[in-house]
């Protein structure tokens, strides 16, 4: 076995386990690559997960040295394919379309390659030409499941959910059965576009039509579905009558729904079910995070209910529960344990100091106490805390506007 091959191959072992320096230090030392050793390189930056925006800018100034190099070698269609893969990665429309050009030239009628046509496709869909990747899709003229995935995702995180649907009954015409990221796609378009009834039509007919059975992420998609629409008991429903265990993912998607509309009775149940989830099997050694604790706190928090608070702030000191840096939890505790022990007014006046450390958490705290005062008692706080040109609507502009503050 050549020393060439066994030095490409070694590019390969490294960067397929994520140790993409070792692998670079392997390149640079070689005196003599072939295509493959560049495509091996190329290949493995552009499938790095981690600090993937650094890696894909590797890729590409790796595929500019591939083109000086005096060695001559030349790119293949595989290295065209990593490269586009990079560009998509990346959101960098510019250096998409210099890529294509470079194909168009070296490479005759690109969209006749099912890899590199399905490549193009990806990358306009993701840099935000749809109309551009619709084009080239239309011109390919052999398709793979990855082609309509690719084509399929783009409609759906572009809005047009509609067309993404149509897509479905298209490819099942063309004799292309769907996989399970193709109805990953499918759905999501439906979410984000609120195609309620279209999603759940597409669900039953994943087992009935297609002859798939749906994973985790397609009851997670349907909930997400049903939530956003503001279908929260069916959504709950949903979830408790699903043939597999439902994970946090799910109910915390569901929590996030009740919130956003308000249920604060519902966000309440589900707060709790999510607290007496065991973790994974796996995660054994893994530190058991605030976010769920600290997403129930904030829901007795909206209605006032600061003994339920305390309660809760008092379980995760119990299962000394660590909270993430920078989640505002420390300063939403000082809140409520102001609020607790001297009521609202002097709570209010700590949060100019804490609005500094983390904003966003103790504004919804300070939403809470707001709404359990009277209206004279927030007037005086606010003109106390802070002075009427705080508010730059003014202080009599009727309760609609004190809703801003909140």
């Amino acid at each position: 076995m050549s020393n060439l091959l066994v030095k490409t191959t070694l590019i390969h072992f490294y960067a397929n386990n994520k140790d993409i320096l070792l692998a670079r230090s392997v390149f640079d030392e070689m005196t003599e690559r072939s295509s493959a050793t560049w495509n091996a390189m190329i290949k493995g930056y552009t499938s790095q997960r981690e600090r993937s925006k650094k890696c894909c800018r590797e890729a590409l100034v790796l595929f500019r040295d591939m083109l000086n190099d005096v060695s001559g070698q030349i790119p293949t269609d595989t290295t065209m394919v990593c490269v586009l893969s990079a560009c998509s990665q990346l959101g960098e429309i510019y250096s998409g379309a210099c890529v294509h050009g470079f194909i168009e030239k070296t490479i005759w009628a690109p969209e006749s390659d099912v890899f590199i046509g399905t490549g193009l496709v990806d990358m306009y869909a993701k840099c935000g030409y749809i109309d551009s990747a619709l084009s080239i899709f239309r011109l390919m003229s052999v398709k793979n499941v990855l082609t309509w995935t690719a084509m399929g995702t783009g409609l759906a995180v572009h809005g047009r959910g509609k067309e993404a649907l149509e897509l479905l009954d298209a490819m099942e015409g063309s004799g292309i059965k769907p996989n399970p990221v193709t109805f990953t796609s499918l759905f999501s378009a439906c979410c984000h576009t609120g195609l309620v009834e279209g999603g759940l039509h597409l669900f039953h007919s994943m087992r009935s039509r297609f002859g798939l059975e749906p994973q985790i992420q397609h009851y997670g998609c349907i909930v997400d579905l049903l939530g956003r629409a503001g279908y929260l008991n069916e959504a709950y429903d949903f979830i408790i009558e699903m043939p597999i265990k439902p994970d946090a993912v799910l109910w915390r998607s569901l929590l996030s729904a009740c919130t956003v509309h308000g249920d604060l009775a519902m966000a309440e149940k589900v707060g709790k079910i999510l607290l007496r989830l065991e973790p994974p099997k796996n995660s054994l050694h893994m530190p058991i995070t605030s976010e769920d604790y600290i997403a129930l706190s904030n829901v007795y928090a909206s209605t006032g209910r600061w003994r339920q608070v305390e309660m809760v702030r008092n379980k995760m000191k119990l299962k000394r529960v660590e909270t993430k840096p920078g989640d505002g939890a420390e300063a939403v505790s000082m809140l409520e344990c102001i609020q607790l022990s001297a009521g609202p007014l002097l709570a209010l006046a700590a949060v100019p100091w804490l609005a500094r450390v983390s904003p966003a958490p103790v504004v919804r705290a300070i939403s809470a106490a707001i709404s359990s005062m009277s209206r004279q008692s927030r007037k005086f706080c606010c003109v106390s805390c802070w002075g009427e040109s705080w508010f730059p609507w003014g202080l009599n502009s009727g309760d609609h506007r004190m809703s801003a503050v909140e």
